[in-house]
């Protein structure tokens, strides 16, 4: 009996060792660059689908509502590349760096979309200059983030 129970506990603390090994493999996968690099190529493309669709507003090429969705769309997805990246555990002052410009331009992007819904039934192509700014700026962010992996 004494044998049994020790053989359990065994398999207990065998199993558990597992798990922690299982849960650090899958917290260690990722680094902050590229969790940073997530975001601002979320970010990224969000902002260039702003652009995309001021620019065809502004062209008289679509219908108001599809572009205020699209917009809609491109914040909502700002805000959650905000979110994930104001996550990051960032410790090491270049990453704690990396994270400030990040959210830096994920803010600005935030902006020029929030000041396009503002815009966008009296005069899109007032927006563009603002948003096409952000959208180059998140996709060189984006771009040097991941060379950095």
């Amino acid at each position: 009996m004494r044998q049994d129970a020790a053989g359990r506990r065994a398999a207990r603390v065998a199993a558990l060792c597992v798990a922690l090994a299982s849960i650090a493999s899958v917290t260690g996968c990722s680094s902050t660059t590229s969790d940073l690099s997530q975001s601002a190529s979320s970010a990224a493309s969000a902002a260039n689908t702003a652009v995309l669709a001021m620019t065809q507003q502004a062209a008289d090429r679509t219908f108001l509502p599809t572009t205020q969705t699209a917009l809609s769309d491109a914040l909502t997805e700002l805000n959650d590349a905000e979110t994930s990246a104001t996550a990051v555990q960032a410790s090491a002052s270049a990453d704690v760096k990396l994270q400030r410009k990040t959210l830096e331009a994920i803010r600005t992007a935030e902006d020029a979309v929030l000041a396009a819904q503002r815009t966008v039934a009296q005069d899109a192509a007032a927006a563009l200059p603002a948003l096409r700014a952000s959208g180059k700026t998140l996709t060189s962010l984006s771009n040097e983030l991941e060379k950095k992996q």
